[in-house]
């Protein structure tokens, strides 16, 4: 992929996902908790009229995982169906430029779970920056991985 990743964190680690894929970031998410609802999705909010689901992605990638601590949302763009949502991050980050050639395909090696939340790796430096899929995150595919 080439474009504009948006770096934020969870916990101790740092993950991107694609800005063209992303409406808006809220720094201070506001929500509805849902009753019965499954561990991963922290509640309901309103986006200018419309109610989205706002899924705790730490959880999300990692049922075990706690809880994020932060406040600060990231919301995608409608999906094919029309649904919005939104995620929360501990702590937003800085947007990176990235080239073709920093992009490796997600290891096999790696967790169900993961391979299936990931489009693809980007290296800079040091550091592997994991890119969100979230056409397949908040779906089916995660859910089965």
């Amino acid at each position: 992929m080439t474009g504009k990743i948006l770096c934020f964190e969870l916990g101790t680690r740092t993950v991107g996902v694609d800005l063209e894929e992303v409406q808006e970031v809220s720094r201070a998410m506001a929500w509805t908790s849902v009753p019965g609802a499954p561990r991963e999705i922290r509640g309901i909010f309103n986006l200018r009229g419309q109610v989205a689901a706002l899924f705790d992605l730490a959880r999300t990638l990692d049922p075990q995982a706690p809880s994020t601590e932060g406040r600060s949302a990231i919301i995608l763009k409608p999906s094919k169906e029309g649904d919005i949502s939104g995620f929360l991050v501990d702590r937003l980050g800085n947007v990176l430029e990235v080239g073709e050639d920093s992009c490796s395909p997600v290891p096999s090696h790696l967790p169900p779970r993961e391979q299936a939340a990931f489009r693809e790796l980007v290296i800079t430096g040091e550091q592997v920056l994991p890119v969100l899929a979230p056409e397949r995150i908040f779906g089916k595919d995660l859910q089965d991985a």
